[in-house]
């Protein structure tokens, strides 16, 4: 009996094991993909994200990540300004990108053969998009464009692009809220700052929160006064950035009791005061008349 139990725990004890090594470990890899800039990349989100300031390395060949057989989603932060060349060309995985509005240029064929993209998220900072950077990218369904049609006229595109010219363009419009000292901003009044993005001339809310001690003074836009009312509607057509004013509430100094024998305002302690001194008047005078 004792040995069949061994033998009972000696095949649960492999089974376990080998359940343990059929489950894939979680990969993360990152590198630098321009003099500042850096990429991290998440297995098991499929996400790739690509943080810095500046412009990203052009490729000759293709880059670090473009081969990422489980890359599905770009996300370029802010403070990026281009879209290195050849960047992802012909990684037939990826279905989603996301360019902040500090990218200026996508380079020649940064997307060139992403068969499987159906989702490109741009900004109206953009200036120029590359020869073919987006050719035989026949999945996307539409260009999500946050900004104003006049911005997107701005754009430069050069040959092999023509999904700009076949699919449709959905326009949002972004709106940032910050909260300036002395507050918060955002519908849980504990954040600083907080963007939100709606289609062009859908509802949007503001909310501003002062701190203990303060108060709200209004919304300022480009220095300019906005709006006194803390909770704000707004139906914008293009991207707004307005700042929380704030302001210290200074104590009030309430006046001192008014005193009816000498017609003044006295605090407690300018009472006491004057009673001591007329108290020492009274006493030398009395001290005064006896000698």
């Amino acid at each position: 009996m004792k040995k069949l139990v061994s033998i009972l725990l000696a095949v649960l004890l492999c089974a376990t094991c080998f359940a343990v090594a059929m489950v894939p470990a979680s990969a993360y890899i990152d590198g630098t993909c321009g003099a500042n800039v850096k990429w991290a990349y998440e297995d098991d989100t499929g996400r790739l994200i690509i943080s810095g300031t500046g412009p990203m390395t052009d490729y000759t060949t293709n880059s670090p990540f473009a081969n990422i057989s489980g890359l599905k989603t770009v996300i370029v932060e802010d403070g990026v300004t281009h879209i290195g060349i050849r960047s992802f060309m012909g990684n037939s995985h990826v279905k989603s990108i996301s360019l902040p509005s500090t990218v200026k240029t996508i380079g020649d064929f940064a997307f060139a053969a992403c068969t499987s993209l159906n989702d490109v998220w741009l900004y109206g900072g953009l200036e120029q998009v590359g020869d073919s950077a987006f050719s035989n990218c026949g999945a996307v369904s539409e260009i999500n464009f946050i900004g104003t049609s006049a911005q997107w006229d701005a754009i430069t595109f050069k040959t092999g692009n023509n999904v700009f010219k076949s699919k449709e363009r959905v326009y949002y419009s972004e709106l940032t809220q910050i909260a300036g000292p002395g507050g918060y901003v955002g519908y849980e009044g504990n954040e600083t700052i907080t963007k939100s993005i709606a289609s062009k001339g859908e509802l949007q809310m503001v909310w501003a929160t002062p701190a203990d001690g303060y108060r709200f003074v209004g919304w300022y836009r480009d220095g300019e006064l906005y709006s006194t009312e803390a909770e704000l509607t707004l139906f914008p057509t293009e991207n707004m950035t307005l700042t929380a004013k704030f302001e210290k509430i200074e104590p009030t100094v309430e006046p001192a009791p008014y005193c009816p024998w000498c017609g003044g305002h006295h605090d407690n302690a300018g009472l006491i005061e004057m009673v001591i001194g007329w108290f020492h008047g009274i006493l030398a005078m009395l001290l005064g008349a006896r000698y």
